[in-house]
């Protein structure tokens, strides 16, 4: 099995801040396109909907004025990654060995330099910038259209992710509240925000023609959640109420984030 990465949020369990701010990404099949929160307390025994939390997770009382909608959300999502997306992950690492999907995640990351750059600029990080377009220039030359990563292995030049919420966070934007998102899963109004801004941003949305386009999102999407798909069942089989479970997971996950970013 394939490693899981640690962190928060995507789609609807947590991963690390760098997949997410994955832009709005892929639509699945259809033209939907596809991949931060208040102040939080021990929740309350009186807390009304949050009963039944699961005991290997740390309850937090949250600003969930949209809960009911969340829930609908979150039931739809969990219909859709059981019984389409997970048998498609699935598949998809049957037939797809795992250099070429590591050659497909670079190349896919490697496009979308743009996101990076121009959200290091807004966040007053020059150098990271550069980094990425130099890193942008290397890749693609040597590193053969992207599909391979030698800026890192023999230049050093790492990875500087960055996102729109990234930069809303940096101008002293609130969170808003907590939202789940159809198919990208739990976020809030700033991460909403901010995946849009992201998306604006995605030479793959941007300058490729529909339904190209949307096929080559979609992979980029199922690519990136593939490498994580096979936790979902897993984690939801630990859960009592998968809703709060998760909720609970990304905030935090989101918690984490603010105190070691």
């Amino acid at each position: 099995m394939r490693k899981m990465p640690t962190g928060s949020g995507y789609p609807a369990w947590p991963l690390s801040r760098a997949l997410r701010q994955r832009s709005l990404a892929a639509s699945l099949v259809v033209s939907i396109v596809f991949p931060t929160l208040p102040g939080t307390a021990p929740l309350a025994a009186d807390d009304p909907g949050d009963t039944d939390i699961d005991p290997t997770v740390v309850s937090y009382r949250v600003d969930d004025p949209l809960i009911r909608i969340n829930r609908a959300v979150f039931r739809f999502n969990d219909f859709t990654y059981r019984y389409a997306l997970i048998p498609v992950s699935n598949a998809y690492h049957t037939v797809v060995p795992e250099p070429v999907d590591r050659s497909l995640g670079n190349a896919f990351y490697n496009v979308k330099m743009p996101i990076y750059a121009v959200n290091n600029l807004l966040q007053g990080k020059p150098r990271d910038s550069g980094t990425n377009a130099l890193r942008f220039l290397i890749n693609f030359t040597i590193g053969i259209g992207g599909f391979f990563d030698p800026a890192a292995a023999w230049f050093e030049l790492e990875r500087k992710s960055s996102g729109f919420d990234e930069s809303l966070e940096s101008f002293g934007v609130g969170n808003g509240v907590f939202i789940v998102l159809p198919l990208l899963g739990p976020t809030d109004t700033r991460g909403a925000a901010g995946t849009f801004g992201d998306y604006l941003l995605n030479p793959l949305a941007q300058l490729i023609d529909n339904p190209e386009s949307i096929l080559i999102r979609s992979l980029d999407y199922l690519q990136g959640y593939s490498n994580t798909a096979a936790q979902y069942e897993v984690l939801r089989e630990q859960s009592v109420d998968p809703y709060l479970f998760f909720r609970d997971l990304y905030l935090q996950g989101q918690q984490r984030d603010a105190e070691f970013p």
